[in-house]
């Protein structure tokens, strides 16, 4: 992808993905990768934000979530957050701020690439500030359910439980804010990929 032109003076591009549960994320923003993007995956932040601060999500949450190495045991913290959208809410409150801020010195750290952030909490966290524009990863609910299913080794109960739980994601009250494009993602990953190649190919002309 060409570098968008700003003043005359070539910039980087910076790109959020986002997209629904098992929609193919992580996917696109590989694919964006093959085509010279940094990715800078949030969810990767969210462990080192959960390794510096341990000490403050201990004393939150008690010392029973620590592992064996004396850190928080992230499958520990997923079963009391999964179980409490306070308990969800309060260890967000913890890490979200420090995330953003390692998010932010990556993109400083990478001044002139083009950069994607692959991040599931893309809009909650207002990373979609930091972004050119989003690409909304979108896939039908039956094919979501059989990736889900068979990703995650979960019963079809679970994962309708995650879709619900994720519905805050929605890309939909935030296009006042950050240009979005949607990706459907849905049969072979030639197909994405010229998806991916034209939304790239647009914005490069715009």
């Amino acid at each position: 992808m060409a570098e968008a032109v700003r003043n005359g003076v070539k910039a980087r591009v910076v790109v959020g993905v986002a997209g629904s549960y098992c929609a193919g994320k992580s996917t696109v923003a590989q694919g964006l990768g093959e085509r010279g993007f940094v990715v800078i995956n949030v969810d990767k932040i969210g462990h080192r934000a959960l390794r510096e601060l341990s000490d403050v999500v201990v004393q939150h949450f008690g010392c029973h979530i620590l592992g064996e190495d004396g850190l928080p045991d992230r499958r520990k913290v997923g079963e009391i957050v999964f179980a409490s959208p306070q308990a969800l809410a309060e260890l967000e409150a913890i890490l979200h701020p420090r995330m953003v801020e390692i998010v932010e010195q990556r993109l400083e750290d990478e001044a002139g690439q083009n950069c994607v952030l692959d991040a599931a909490l893309l809009f909650p966290m207002g990373l979609h500030r930091l972004c050119d524009f989003v690409m909304w990863v979108d896939a039908c609910l039956p094919l979501r359910l059989r990736r889900a299913m068979r990703r995650d080794n979960c019963s079809l109960r679970s994962v309708l439980r995650r879709i619900a739980r994720q519905r805050r994601l929605s890309a939909k009250f935030s296009a006042d804010v950050v240009d979005i494009d949607t990706v459907r993602n849905y049969g072979s990953r030639r197909a994405l990929d010229r998806r991916i190649d034209s939304i790239l190919q647009r914005r490069a002309a715009g």
